[in-house]
Order: C-alpha cells, then sequence, then structure tokens
C-alpha cells in the first residue's frame, strides 16, 4: 500500500560546502513520480554562517558584543534575494527583492506576540533586534578549557533555519500530481551581505556564508486518473523610481491582479552600510496617491485616490489581507519600519494589455525614492 505522506529532502544540483553571496542554487523537486506534491509544505533549511576577520566568532575576542543585525521581521528570508519556480518547464514565478515583500508582509499581517510563534522562531524571526545578533553569532561558549591561554573556544554552534518561501508552491490549496508537472525546479539566488545585515560593525571584516542548504516537502498518493486543476497565488514584482514631488509612473504588468503593495527607500541607501537595505520608508509629507487602470470588461476607467495617511495604511493591510492584526504603530512607521502604500481591487484586473499608473504627490526633496511594487495574481496548473 502507498505509504500516506512521504517527506523528502531535495540537495542543490550542484552541492558546496558553502553558499556565497551572489551564488544561484538549484533545487530539482524529484522523487515523488505517482504522487502528489502537497501544497504548503515546502521549505528551505540551512546554517548560517558568520565570521569576524574569517575565523568563527569567540567570546575572549568579544566578537559576540559586535553591532550587527538583520531585520527581525524578516528572519533567514532575508538571506535569498530571488526565488524562481518553473513548473512543466515554464518560469511560472519570479519574485524579486524577496525579503523586502516578507518584510512587508510580516508588518502586515503579524503583531510582535506572534515572533514567538514557532512558526516565526524557525525562520528566525523575532520581536528584538537585539535577539537577531544572537542568532548572527550563534551560540559561543563562555567558558572553555584552553580559555585561560586566550585560544579560540571551541564549540561554537552556527544558527540554522528552516523557512516556508511565500511562494506559488506555497500559496494554494490541493496537490500538484507529478504525472502533470513533472520536476520542479526552484532557483534562489543568495543575498549579498549589504542586503541582509546592518548595523555600524557591519564592516569588511564581518562575512557571512550558509551551508548545508536543502529544500524539504511532503508528497501524498494520487488517487487513480486523477489530476485536478490547482490554483496558487503568485506575485509579480516590479520598482521604479521617483525623484520629483509630483511623479506620474506607468508600467505594464503581465498579470491578472487582485491588488498591488508597495514600499519606498532611499535611493542613495540602497545596498550600503551600516544601513538597513529592508526599510520601509515613509513618504515625507505625503498629500495624495492615486492608482490608475482600465477595467478590465468596460475599459472605464478606475482610480483609487489616497489622500491621508490613515486611508493609506489601512487600505495597505487590506492589499494584503486583513489578518485583525499587524505591525503598522506610529512608532514602526516613525522608525521607517511598516509604511506601505496599496489598494485591494476587490475584483481581478486584467492588466496585461495596459498600462498601470501611479501618481504621486509628497515632499521628495530631491532625495530619490525607488518604490517596490508587488502585484497579487494567480496561475492554474
Amino acid at each position: 500500500m502507498d505509504r500516506p505522506i512521504i517527506f523528502h529532502r531535495v540537495e542543490p544540483e550542484v552541492r558546496k560546502s558553502s553558499y556565497n553571496s551572489f551564488d544561484n542554487v538549484d533545487f530539482v523537486l524529484t522523487g515523488y513520480e505517482g504522487r502528489n506534491l502537497d501544497l504548503n509544505s515546502v521549505r528551505i533549511e540551512g546554517v548560517l554562517n558568520c565570521f569576524i576577520n574569517g575565523v568563527e566568532p569567540t567570546s575572549t575576542a568579544g566578537d559576540a558584543d559586535s553591532i550587527v543585525y538583520f531585520d527581525r521581521f524578516v528572519g533567514a528570508h532575508s538571506f535569498f534575494e530571488t526565488i524562481q519556480t518553473q513548473i512543466g518547464g515554464s518560469l511560472v514565478e519570479n519574485v524579486m527583492d524577496y525579503p523586502r515583500l516578507i518584510k512587508m508582509k510580516s508588518t502586515a499581517q503579524l503583531n510582535q506576540s506572534q515572533m514567538f510563534n514557532s512558526e516565526n522562531v524557525c525562520e528566525l524571526k523575532c520581536s528584538d533586534e537585539e535577539q537577531t545578533r544572537d542568532y548572527i553569532f550563534g551560540e559561543v561558549p563562555q567558558t572553555a578549557l584552553n580559555e585561560a591561554a586566550g585560544n579560540r573556544l571551541k564549540g561554537h554552534t552556527p544558527s540554522d533555519f528552516s523557512v516556508k518561501p511565500r511562494i506559488c508552491l506555497n500559496q494554494g490549496l490541493g496537490k500538484l500530481a507529478y504525472s502533470k508537472t513533472g520536476d520542479i525546479i526552484l532557483t534562489v539566488t543568495i543575498a549579498r551581505k549589504e542586503q541582509i545585515f546592518y548595523g555600524p560593525d557591519n564592516v569588511a571584516a564581518f562575512t557571512f556564508n550558509l551551508s548545508d542548504l536543502r529544500v524539504t516537502f511532503t508528497s501524498s498518493p494520487m488517487m487513480a486518473g486523477q489530476a485536478p486543476q490547482v490554483q496558487m497565488a503568485t506575485t509579480v514584482a516590479l520598482k521604479q523610481s521617483i525623484s520629483s514631488n509630483r511623479a506620474n509612473i506607468s508600467m505594464k504588468v503581465p498579470a491578472i491582479c487582485r491588488g498591488v503593495s508597495a514600499s519606498f527607500q532611499t535611493q542613495s541607501k540602497q545596498n550600503t552600510l551600516p544601513d538597513n537595505n529592508l526599510d520601509l520608508v515613509k513618504l515625507p509629507d505625503m498629500e495624495r496617491i492615486q492608482f490608475l487602470f482600465n477595467d478590465s470588461t468596460s475599459g472605464a476607467p478606475i482610480s483609487y485616490v489616497l489622500d491621508n495617511n490613515v486611508d493609506v495604511l489601512t487600505r495597505y493591510i487590506e492589499s494584503f489581507g486583513d489578518t485583525g492584526v499587524n505591525s503598522v504603530s506610529r512608532r514602526n512607521v516613525l522608525d521607517n519600519m511598516a509604511y506601505g502604500v496599496g489598494v485591494d481591487f476587490g475584483t481581478l484586473a486584467d492588466l496585461r494589455n495596459q498600462k498601470f499608473s501611479v501618481q504621486v504627490e509628497a515632499n521628495i526633496n530631491a532625495e530619490t525614492r525607488v518604490m517596490y511594487l508587488y502585484f497579487h495574481s494567480f496561475i492554474t496548473v
């Protein structure tokens, strides 16, 4: 009798002792022929290794006191700049600037106490940035037999992680039959140090890599002759620059979408030390934001006008799906931790053959902002 559930572990196509910034790591999800891949079961796992001057941190050298952090709302998701998914030989999703999407979703759908839930702890998310420093330097013992001699302490344990990537394979109901899709390929791009870490000690002496990377998932038996269609949510990521107080940007979005969520960053602080590359920068003196596109059926223009920050933040939360809790507090907004804009269209809008426009009126004041837009779409397989 076919086993009801099988746990699968997939190693990278090119196995290495460690994976560094810019590395593209391919995982081929296979080995479940004649079965179904269970949606919402895919995880990326590995170990975070950090170094000071090329060696593991030690307590005798005070390395564990170095002030380096990663974003507490993002956790280990921040290690992956881009995640691509190929099904049936076709690229069905390419989530660029993936960690920023996670920062936005986390702040819009989770509160601080939820960071203690096991599903977030295993992703290295936490309620306080100081705890991220503990994750970075792992478990550093305070005493050892060779401590008096000033030698590097033995027994250092780096932090491991297990993240559930917010990709199409984890955003659907049902199962994917292998007979219908064949092998599925996940490709992750390892982010740069400047994209992950921040703080005054995030300098040249501080380096990192990932090791023991693998993808895990579960499969279940397929009923004879059954391979039903499955719908999965996907994300289309785009970005534009805003350099004037009254900016009008337009773009082609190759998808049918239910809504859009966006955040901002000061261009001069992109990928720079010691800044947090995942800051959700508040627009200064925002006067008006307008989203414009045409109705898919009638062709009539549809416009969403937001002219105060209460409305802006309410619509932003709704664009992800209001869970009843969030981290969009006044303090977090002022600290560039939880600001964003967006709208839930309330219906499906076909944006493939038209221009989607955004008008922004704010006091940009010659500080060019990068606007990251994430359109919420779907695919049927």
